[in-house]
């Protein structure tokens, strides 16, 4: 493995317990939606780096904007969605909490490495 995958590894395996790690992990079991982009292809995964209001204090956050409840995913991904994807990321616990924005923004460019990916440049 690279030293960016085993980081990876490393950091989502503390949150082994989050559905959306869990589907990072074993996206095969899920499934997909569509990407939304109109050019067929698919997403289980939107993922976001934003600060959540957690216990009155505001953290750094990475969360997906696309959620799996009941068998079936919830896709709030769309900008409009942004404030009903953070409610809903912290009412559900799906959201891995950071120190640091810089910290939160690596691990959101690099997850996707779990799949044989190369990291997402900048925003």
């Amino acid at each position: 493995m690279s030293d960016e995958l085993d980081k990876v590894v490393e950091q989502l395996s503390k949150y082994g317990d989050k559905n959306f790690v869990q589907r990072m992990f074993s996206p095969e079991i899920y499934g997909d939606v569509p990407s939304g982009q109109g050019d067929g292809k698919t997403s289980t995964h939107k993922m976001r780096v934003d600060p959540l209001i957690i216990d009155g204090k505001e953290v750094q956050s990475m969360f997906p904007t696309i959620f799996w409840k009941d068998g079936h995913f919830i896709d709030l991904s769309g900008d409009d969605n942004i404030e009903a994807a953070k409610k809903y990321a912290v009412e559900s616990g799906e959201y891995i909490p950071f120190d640091k924005f810089e910290d939160a923004d690596w691990l959101e460019r690099n997850w996707k490495t779990l799949w044989g990916e190369k990291p997402r440049t900048g925003k």
